[in-house]
């Protein structure tokens, strides 16, 4: 949901930013979000300060009731300072939603919370209480803050992890499925290198020959692990 609407708030950038100034900072910011999604960085001491870092981004991402609505920053945690937003890191953090679904459907884990936004604000009695239910926090209600009251917020607690069995079968089909994914898109990749004609990213016959057996190797790797 969140890459189908980004569009609503980069429309006016088009206005003052060139687009290959918003294409380039764009995907730097992308590529500084890897940096964020991993519990293995600590303190960061002084940059953290000012910069989001895998510690602030690590409660952005959990449902501990101390995690909520906290450190929306993507680069930079001295807006969530300024706003209020802002949690350090404490007890051991439970990640997802608070509400975990047990599904892998893609369609159903876009959409089925935007289905209980409906479902809530339907059943709102004032026009101005049944906008507020698609602005306001998850835990809002008539009366209650922005964000709700956290005596009505649910208290979540370590649980276990969602991993159904897969058959064997499909764990095949989708080896063989990624394969001819890659294989077809190492092909795209040589056509479009001979297709700019440069010299450097054009493969020989040879290179071409490893690279498949290298990716055979890594399919067998694979199917002994199953």
């Amino acid at each position: 949901m969140q890459s189908w609407c980004n569009f609503i708030f980069y429309l006016p950038l088009t206005l003052f930013v060139p687009p290959s100034h918003f294409i380039s900072h764009k995907q730097f910011n992308l590529i500084y979000q890897l940096c964020l999604h991993t519990t293995l960085i600590g303190n960061i001491r002084g940059f953290d300060w000012f910069f989001n870092t895998a510690k602030h981004h690590r409660v952005h991402h959990g449902c501990n009731l101390y995690c909520l609505d906290k450190n929306y920053g993507g680069v930079f945690i001295i807006w969530d300072r300024l706003f209020g937003t802002f949690q350090e890191e404490k007890e051991e953090i439970v990640y997802g939603l608070v509400i975990s679904s047990e599904s892998f459907n893609p369609i159903y884990l876009q959409l089925h919370y935007l289905k209980a936004m409906f479902k809530k604000s339907a059943a709102m009695y004032t026009w101005w209480n049944k906008i507020d239910t698609f602005w306001k926090g998850p835990s809002w209600f008539p009366g209650a803050p922005r964000l709700g009251l956290d005596h009505y917020k649910t208290y979540t607690t370590p649980r276990y992890v969602y991993d159904p069995y897969t058959p064997t079968w499909q764990l095949v089909y989708i080896l063989f499925h990624f394969a001819v994914i890659l294989v077809d898109h190492c092909r795209l990749q040589d056509a479009v290198s001979l297709f700019r004609r440069d010299p450097f990213f054009v493969l020989s016959r040879e290179r071409e020959r490893e690279r498949e057996k290298l990716l055979y190797k890594i399919i067998f790797f694979f199917m002994e692990k199953i």
